[in-house]
């Protein structure tokens, strides 16, 4: 019997010792996570931007030039061909206002909004690593705008289609977290349009200078 009884206490001191360690473990602090680190030159991503755009368009006998406000959203893929060296293509769209009026013919030409489709190429300087520096880089790809001709007794419309060459650059802002930041200027060439049934041909250029940002999406 005494030995029964002292068999029983002893299981229930052990039971109390290992239910007392189970509540210390779970009340001890616990490790934070790893910063999971993004490389902002890898992957998909999204962004934004805002700037100008200054418009010059060619009609027969006439060149005349305004400028305006450009905003809109990007996103595109990067990799690295080496570690120095990233390679991307990216889309845009935005929205402008460019009132392109002739002081000569009464008319207006007015853009109000484009987009590119472009291939981007640059490299890496600065501090080794892809969490710090910078990254400069040139583009090149398609050009689209939407464009209007208006006179006082009436107007015509078209979506056109171009080319564009520009180059920028590039750093990240917050560290590890895949966010970067950007300035880059871009010209559009816009070959000869004819509106009105090709009785109005338009030769038109833009420059845009814009500044943005963009996000990597983590997919791991």
């Amino acid at each position: 019997m005494v030995r029964a009884n002292n068999a029983a206490l002893a299981a229930a001191a052990l039971a109390s010792l290992t239910l007392f360690d189970i509540a210390i473990a779970d009340a001890a602090p616990k490790k934070p996570a790893p910063l999971m680190m993004v490389d902002p030159w890898t992957g998909f991503y999204i962004g934004g931007y805002v700037g100008g755009a200054w418009a010059n368009d060619e009609t027969p006998g006439q060149e005349f030039s305004t400028s305006g406000l450009d905003a809109g959203v990007l996103a595109g893929y990067n990799f690295h061909i080496t570690p120095s060296v990233v390679f991307g293509l990216e889309a845009s769209f935005g929205f402008l206002r460019l009132d392109n009026k002739s002081t000569f013919d009464d008319f207006t030409a007015r853009s109000d909004w484009n987009g590119e489709a472009t291939a981007r190429l640059g490299f890496l300087v600065g501090q080794p690593g892809w969490n710090s520096g910078f990254l400069l880089y040139g583009k090149s790809g398609l050009a689209f705008q939407h464009q209007q001709i208006i006179f006082s007794d009436g107007s015509d419309s078209a979506t056109r289609v171009g080319w564009a060459i520009g180059g920028g650059i590039e750093t990240t802002f917050i560290q590890y977290a895949g966010w970067t930041a950007r300035a880059e200027y871009t010209r559009e060439f816009y070959a000869t349009s004819s509106f009105f049934d090709s009785n109005f041909p338009v030769e038109t250029h833009v420059d845009r200078f814009r500044v943005g940002f963009t996000h990597t999406i983590v997919t791991r």
